[in-house]
């Protein structure tokens, strides 16, 4: 699928790409699968080998028979080997991590939204939260966006770290070692709560400031 629906197409090309009748790419910016349609098309084969690998993009097979009760064609999924996570940004509540698969992998996209868990972002003792990471189905693994419920501090620095086995949950496979660089990266945005000290003391000199006034006057 990778092959057939790249980079360097336009919207004709990609919709010139099709498994029988359906197509099977969506243009955006580029060329990338049409999930949507290859469930379809792996929904609607008739249950049995033969069908599902007749559902296909080229010479790409993109269906599978599983053996089961009622038997069905499903969406091959994708396997990934080894694969390094990086910190990029944090600014905020938003921060930013890097996947870096394999060489053998760089092509290859995830075939449904996958969320990876046990990864956290930590400042030293008193900092260290929970990492919400989600990457899009049809995207090749690279910059992911993740969240987290406590804003980070403008200028503190920041490192990945595990709170257990990193675990990829979708579709696919990732098999292989899962390696965390500890490379630390600098908070971009100051997100300091508007009840800090700095802004009572600034509102304590207002009211402060006022209180006099009213007395004066």
């Amino acid at each position: 699928m990778t092959e057939e629906c790249g980079a360097g197409k336009d919207g004709t090309a990609c919709a010139a790409i099709q498994s029988g009748t359906t197509a099977v790419c969506d243009w955006s910016t580029t060329c990338a699968p049409k999930t949507s349609a290859i469930d379809t098309l792996c929904g609607d084969a008739d249950a049995d080998a033969s069908a599902c690998t007749a559902v296909k993009s080229g010479t790409t097979v993109l269906c599978e028979f599983t053996p089961a009760s009622p038997a069905k064609c499903i969406t091959k999924p994708v396997q990934f080997g080894a694969t390094t996570i990086k910190l990029k940004s944090v600014k905020g509540k938003a921060v930013v991590i890097t996947l870096e698969p394999a060489e053998a992998d760089k092509d290859k996209k995830v075939t449904a939204d996958t969320t990876i868990q046990n990864l956290q972002l930590n400042s030293g003792s008193s900092f260290t939260k929970d990492l919400t990471c989600k990457i899009a189905s049809g995207s090749k693994l690279g910059d992911v966006d993740c969240t987290m419920d406590t804003a980070a501090t403008k200028d503190t620095k920041y490192k990945l770290v595990k709170s257990g086995s990193v675990t990829f949950n979708g579709a696919d496979t990732f098999s292989g070692t899962v390696t965390v660089n500890g490379d630390e990266v600098t908070a971009t945005e100051d997100t300091s709560p508007s009840d800090s000290p700095d802004n009572n003391s600034s509102y304590m000199k207002i009211s402060a400031f006022f209180t006099f006034l009213f007395l004066l006057f």
